[in-house]
């Protein structure tokens, strides 16, 4: 069996960490996107979504970026090999100026 884990997110980029992390597999951009959904009450529940990016043509484009653009991510969910914490692996990543 295949194990499969794609993802596809859209939201809004939010937060673009200032510096690159470095795991076994190299050195990374960590950034999130903010999705704001509306609940069943009316309430809107905001979810800051964790991504790395590990390829270069993706680090500089969020670094391009602004805060409130909005974003689509493919890519697959991981999780750290250290902490556990879960993310999404960027393959690739579309902005667009707000």
């Amino acid at each position: 069996m295949k194990w499969e884990n794609q993802v596809h997110i859209s939201g809004t980029l939010h937060k673009v960490r200032e510096d690159e992390g470095r795991t076994r597999f190299g050195a990374y951009r960590a950034f999130t996107v903010r999705q704001d959904t509306s609940e069943e009450d009316g309430t809107v529940r905001k979810d800051f979504l964790l991504v790395r990016a590990y390829e270069q043509e993706i680090k500089d484009l969020i670094v391009g970026a602004n805060e409130g653009d909005p974003i689509v991510v493919d890519g697959e969910m991981r999780s750290s090999s250290g902490s556990g914490a879960m993310y999404i692996l960027a393959r690739r990543v579309e902005t667009k100026a707000s």
